[in-house]
């Protein structure tokens, strides 16, 4: 998506993508979550006996629900989880993408590389490294932000997206960081060891 022609004029813009590429993941996981709920948890809740749910002789009603509870709470901590790692994922290497493209004028095709124009001055490593720091910072402000935040709170509601946010955020900051390092050492490489030559080749890279 950003390699769009519009973002070509208006490099700044590639740094759009990332808050809508987010409003959609999380668009997604309400949907996926809407039908767990609705469809295969139904399903899934024949599997769980009594027994599994604690339950000693109740009627058929609590059983059901008692399983469906245990059901949505192993969902939420697996999957949520997850999800929180894919997004996070995402939203750091669409932001490090964004970065380098406004940096250094040339865009990295989806999977990173710079086909053409891998060779960066002296002042590229610096603006890059420098947002690194300033990842390494947020982290640290995330970390003690989420901290803060309660540990339970309703799914489906403010509170839960809050948290969830914060989580996401917290994660792409400190992977935006490892991002900055990899692309600063990978330009320095290229710049001060030209007896690799290419970076995206298999020499440069061993």
């Amino acid at each position: 998506l950003q390699h769009g022609e519009i973002f070509y004029r208006y490099p700044p813009l590639t740094f759009a993508v990332v808050p809508g590429l987010y409003v959609f993941h999380v668009l997604c996981g309400r949907l996926f979550r809407f039908l767990r709920n609705k469809i295969l948890i139904n399903k899934d809740v024949k599997a769980y006996s009594a027994a599994e749910v604690g339950l000693v002789s109740p009627d058929d009603e609590q059983i059901e629900q008692e399983c469906k509870e245990k059901l949505m709470e192993a969902y939420d901590e697996q999957v949520i989880d997850s999800m929180n790692d894919v997004a996070s994922l995402c939203v750091s290497f669409l932001t490090v993408q964004a970065c380098r493209f406004n940096i250094s004028g040339v865009l990295p095709d989806p999977l990173g590389i710079e086909e053409e124009g891998w060779l960066h001055d002296k002042s590229d490593s610096i603006k890059l490294i420098s947002l690194s720091l300033m990842f390494a910072v947020l982290t640290v402000g995330m970390v003690h932000y989420t901290a803060t935040l309660p540990k339970e709170v309703t799914p489906l509601t403010l509170a839960s997206m809050h948290k969830r946010a914060a989580q996401v955020l917290e994660l792409s900051v400190s992977m935006a960081m490892a991002w900055c390092l990899l692309y600063t050492c990978k330009w320095e490489m290229a710049r001060n060891l030209p007896v690799l030559g290419n970076p995206n080749k298999i020499v440069s890279r061993l």
